[in-house]
């Protein structure tokens, strides 16, 4: 039962902790959500190290020396990990709205993770070796991260995210408790609360308030149901005491690129006419203290409780309908839309064309229109640069003169006046001391010199395109179709590569299990590689159909941990035992063809899902019973096993990270993932037409 207990204490640390850093990770990666394939294979195979230097010094009474300062280290790999985060952008040198490539993304997790799952690797050597049975530690692992997960999902991603530093201290302290239990405590008590003072909550709390210069406090409202509480990093409005919407609190970096180049074109206008529907407005005040902001809001409740908590000296909020407004004889000498898109009829209309001529008849002469449009170059896919071509003709045919400025957001930038080169912009950010701590004069200077600016437009302008217009909203189009081929985006010419794959594939399969020892291991490792394919195509088929993934990711983790517990504890009948991983890789191979169908030919919600990946995580579970059943159950046979699916699943999490990273089509990966799972069913065959060789 003790320990059952530490692998649960250990899983809930572990889901705890990977949903923690998919979030920081999610937001360092410039929301680009197909990384998390690469993140997760980085994650796995940063354990390898910690879990061999384990098997080396695993030693009874070394064990239980080294153990409680493994524990603490583990510990400071978080606060390793959360320095290395917040600063990963300015170690690579990579600005905001700039993209992370594959290879950028491999190493800052490898810089982040290394130093965090060595520790983690070697504790769970540590954790298998000082409790018996040991493959009770793998069970209780299983349990905690089915309970994770709900936790995670449920608990603690409504919270803060110093949160889950919190619960994964609590939990490290718990099972430095339970090890120590037999007269150590009060050696170990005073160690815990001096950490507490060096703690990972405390570093990334005072790392976050400094880049975002925000701390995390309650608004109050006159409305007894509703409160709104300020994050560092988000808003979030609670009715009746349950969250009901999240918004970005700071100016967030993309926006903050906007409203810059917004100052940097119109260095001397003092009145903005802003359209957009997120309380990022006090941040462009107070990077542009004497600006005057009217503000226009569709959602009328919404601004009706915000415009409560904004200074009225700054602001005029407009409740009058915007192109009543536009023609009333006003003039601005910019007008920005930013934190809309063109996803209904009704967003739309800022896009198109007769809303384009509104705005330039209610310009300045010298007068500029800055849109800031979702244009992520991290998976530029073509559907994405049909909307960015669509939007930018359309401003084509009203203004004379056009800028577009690619990045993880799009700048457009229209008006009738010649737009200034890249010195007078330097000069104007230079003479304005628009400085920030995200915005350097040395990130604008290469902003303005990159050669994908030069390439962009002309891009743009020669790609054959529907105008947007009221009656033709050909961006509402462009948009949905975005968002439903953002993955399976298509590109036949990939199938070469998927093919080479292949073949490189059946090489290393063949070499690795026609050698006489240690075939279970390698079976266990080609396995995982297949398996983890297998786990995150349902991730990425769930992406394209319901959205974004990162809120739901620790509990399609609990689901299929819960489907390997229920899989590994299974009983294996007689007459099956001798064939049953050929069943399994059969049934897996069936499953994926039936969960590719049911997910491409209905609607599936969330809990369909949930299904599905439990059905995953079942049959994954009955192939490493098949696997168990023919390795020895000594103790260190539990952890080289441990390693190998280590090793298969991390692979198969770089090459998912790096197929899904590119715009593939996402049937190619589907049949790339069956051959991988027919290949091994057929050199399983062929391995077992071999001599047995005991191992």
């Amino acid at each position: 039962m003790n320990a059952i207990a530490i692998g649960l204490f250990y899983g809930l640390k572990n889901i705890a902790a990977q949903v923690f850093f998919w979030r920081i990770f999610y937001l360092a990666f410039s929301s680009n959500e197909l990384s998390f394939g690469t993140i997760l294979g980085v994650w796995l195979l940063t354990s390898l190290p910690g879990l061999l230097v384990g098997q080396i010094i695993r030693r009874k009474d070394w064990i239980t020396k080294l153990l409680p300062a493994v524990l603490l280290l583990d510990l400071a790999g978080f606060c390793s990990a959360s320095f290395i985060l917040a600063n990963g952008r300015n170690i690579f040198s990579i600005f905001p709205g700039q993209i992370f490539d594959f290879t950028q993304i491999v190493l800052l997790s490898l810089m982040v993770l290394a130093p965090l799952n060595f520790f983690s690797g070697m504790e769970f050597v540590f954790l298998t070796n000082s409790r018996k049975p040991p493959d009770n530690i793998y069970r209780g692992e299983l349990l905690g991260f089915l309970s994770g997960g709900i936790i995670t999902t449920f608990i603690l991603l409504p919270g803060h995210q110093k949160t889950f530093l919190y619960f994964i201290y609590l939990l490290s302290v718990i099972v430095c408790f339970i090890l120590t239990s037999k007269g150590k405590i009060k050696f170990l008590a005073p160690i815990f609360i001096l950490t507490l003072f060096f703690s990972p909550v405390k570093i990334y709390h005072q790392i976050e308030s400094k880049n975002l210069g925000r701390i995390s406090s309650e608004i109050d409202t006159p409305y007894q149901n509703i409160k709104i509480v300020n994050r560092q990093s988000e808003i979030v409005i609670y009715q009746n005491n349950r969250p009901t919407t999240t918004l970005p609190a700071a100016l967030t970096l993309n926006n903050e690129t906007a409203v810059v180049f917004s100052r940097i074109y119109q260095p001397e206008s003092n009145k903005w006419l802003v359209i957009g529907n997120y309380p990022e407005l006090t941040a462009i005040t107070d990077k542009i203290p004497e600006l005057k902001i009217i503000w226009w809001e569709a959602d009328k409740n919404f601004a009706r409780i915000i415009r409560q908590y904004l200074d009225p000296t700054k602001f005029i909020f407009i409740s009058e309908p915007l192109p009543t407004y536009l023609n009333s004889g006003q003039k601005f000498s910019l007008v920005l839309i930013y934190g809309r898109c063109p996803q209904t009829l009704a967003e739309n209309y800022f896009f198109q064309k007769d809303f384009f001529k509104i705005v330039q008849n209610a310009l300045t002469p010298d007068g500029w229109l800055v849109i800031n449009i979702g244009g992520s170059e991290t998976y530029y896919t073509p559907e994405l640069k049909k909307l960015n071509a669509s939007i930018f003709q359309t401003l084509k045919e009203v203004f004379p003169n056009v800028a577009a400025w690619p990045g993880e957001n799009t700048l457009l930038i229209a008006g009738h006046q010649t737009l200034p080169g890249r010195p007078a912009l330097l000069n104007n950010f230079s003479r304005l001391n628009l400085a920030t701590k995200i915005i350097t004069k040395n990130y604008l200077s290469y902003y303005l010199s990159l050669a994908e600016q030069k390439n962009f437009e002309p891009e743009l302008q020669k790609t054959k395109v529907i105008l947007n217009t009221d009656w033709q909203p050909a961006a509402v189009f462009y948009y949905l179709t975005y968002w439903r081929t953002s993955i399976q985006a298509k590109c036949p010419g990939r199938i070469i590569a998927f093919s080479i794959l292949a073949i490189i594939a059946l090489i290393i399969f063949f070499y690795f299990l026609r050698c006489p020892a240690k075939k279970t291991i390698r079976s266990i490792g080609t396995t995982a590689f297949s398996t983890f394919l297998f786990y995150w195509t349902l991730l990425a088929l769930f992406q394209v159909r319901q959205g974004y993934i990162y809120q739901w990711i620790g509990f399609f983790s609990a689901a299929f941990m819960l489907g390997n517990f229920l899989g590994v504890n299974l009983k294996i009948p007689d007459f099956l035992a001798e064939h049953f991983h050929l069943i399994t890789d059969i049934a897996a191979t069936i499953f994926l063809i039936i969960s590719t169908i049911i997910i491409s030919k209905t609607s599936p919600d969330n809990y369909t899902f949930l299904l599905l990946t439990l059905g995953a995580g079942l049959i994954v579970g009955w192939q490493f019973l098949a696997l168990n059943t023919q390795s020895i159950s000594t103790e260190p046979a539990i952890n080289i096993i441990y390693i190998a699916d280590l090793v298969g699943s991390g692979l198969g999490g770089l090459v998912s990270g790096f197929l899904f990273f590119f715009p593939i089509n996402l049937g190619l990966v589907l049949i790339f993932l069956i051959l991988v799972k027919l290949l091994n069913n057929g050199l399983l065959i062929f391995s077992r037409s071999q001599r047995h060789i005991p191992e």
